[in-house]
């Protein structure tokens, strides 16, 4: 009779003599799960076997001459070659999960051409390494080991591998990872993933449909869904949630007001740097392009100085500062009118010429002798602007 699936799970078994028996090689599915084995070569050559379950066993990868140990059988030691995984050539599904693995390549895995899914979680693996010849390989699962960081190879050759899981592993990095470029599940839960930059190094992962990072500090910055929802437009679920059309359109929004906002922000400080670069002169006469006079405005740039000496009168003073043709309007005093001057030069609306004659008839009312109350005050305000101005812009 043929046996084609075997359930001999919590059967207290160290040893598997009994299927080597004839009539067990036909068998397709096996499940050992907590049992008390430690040692896959006493496995039987099974070459119809596809699926074999030895979770929560003993197996260790542990040299045995560091100390005592259960000996293998007369009849596991008489097989040879002929037992063990790598007399498994069908096997698809393995389960190896909760034992005492540390070493993958030990368990000579590459001979398993046929592997497409396996479970080492909750063993002692620090380095992943022994699985690059598994070219058919669709899932791994690696939970709870204590891998930290993936190696350059550790992961090459896996380019059917869809699911992957390295939950409460103390991973670091996601360096690496993209090397299984047709991922579409990948399980890094509680880890200690704290850069958004890290991100950055799934995006390769252009298949990419559910990604779990819950757990890790990452998934606590602000902006950890909405750069992936952004960045991997393949992603359809994060951390359990489905990312609604709605969802995508906020973040789409978000990211365009905010790279409106930094367009901005980088021309102000170009023009700021163009300015910086081309003098004082420049800065001035920027400043006068850009700020229109008003019409009744002193300005100097337009008004062109009187021919007056200062030493005639207050009239005289006064057509010597704006010109004949608006004197007759402010006989007041030359104090006075120079002060009106002065405020009209505070508040900004000069050109570049308006400031150079303000500047030269400031000089020769100073040499004039000025001396009106209100207007002198006025003028030693004005010369310490003009004082200012003249540091600011080099004139």
């Amino acid at each position: 009779e043929r046996v084609l699936e075997l359930d001999l799970s919590r059967s207290k078994l160290r040893e598997l003599d009994a299927l080597r028996a004839h009539g067990f090689c036909h068998l397709r599915r096996l499940n050992l799960d907590s049992n008390l084995l430690v040692d896959l070569r006493c496995l039987p050559h099974l070459p119809a076997l596809t699926v074999l379950s030895l979770s929560h066993n003993l197996v260790s990868t542990r040299p045995r001459s560091l100390g005592p140990g259960p000996a293998l059988s007369t009849a596991a030691r008489d097989a040879g070659s002929h037992g063990g995984l790598a007399s498994l050539a069908s096997l698809e599904v393995l389960h190896l999960g909760f034992n005492q693995i540390s070493d993958v390549p030990a368990l000579n895995l590459e001979s398993l051409r046929q592997l497409r899914v396996l479970h080492l979680q909750g063993n002692d693996i620090a380095r992943l390494d022994g699985v690059s010849q598994l070219h058919e390989l669709r899932e791994l699962n690696l939970d709870r080991n204590r891998i930290r960081a993936l190696d350059p190879g550790s992961l090459a050759g896996l380019s059917l591998l869809r699911e992957l899981r390295i939950e409460e592993n103390g991973l670091r990095s996601l360096e690496h990872i993209s090397a299984a470029s047709n991922l579409a599940t990948l399980a890094l839960g509680s880890n200690r993933i704290s850069d958004l930059a890290e991100l950055e190094k799934l995006t390769e992962c252009a298949a990419l449909q559910s990604l779990a990072l819950a757990n890790n500090p990452v998934a606590r910055r602000q902006l950890y869904r909405p750069s992936l929802v952004r960045r991997m437009l393949s992603l359809h679920v994060i951390d359990g949630r489905e990312i609604s059309p709605e969802e995508r359109a906020r973040t789409e929004a978000m990211y365009s007001a905010e790279a409106r906002a930094a367009a901005a922000t980088q021309a102000h400080f170009t023009q700021a740097h163009h300015m910086a670069h081309h003098g004082a002169a420049s800065e001035v006469r920027s400043y006068a392009a850009k700020v229109p006079l008003k019409l009744t405005s002193m300005n100097f740039d337009q008004l062109a100085l009187g021919g007056a000496d200062f030493g005639g009168g207050s009239g005289g003073a006064y057509s010597g500062l704006v010109g004949p043709a608006v004197a007759s309007g402010y006989r007041e005093s030359s104090g006075q009118n120079l002060a009106m001057a002065a405020q009209q030069l505070q508040r900004g609306s000069l050109g570049t010429s308006g400031f150079e004659a303000a500047l030269r008839t400031a000089r020769r009312v100073d040499s004039g002798g000025v001396r009106a109350g209100e207007g002198q005050a006025d003028y030693s305000s004005f010369r310490e602007y003009n004082q200012s101005r003249r540091v600011k812009t080099g004139l």
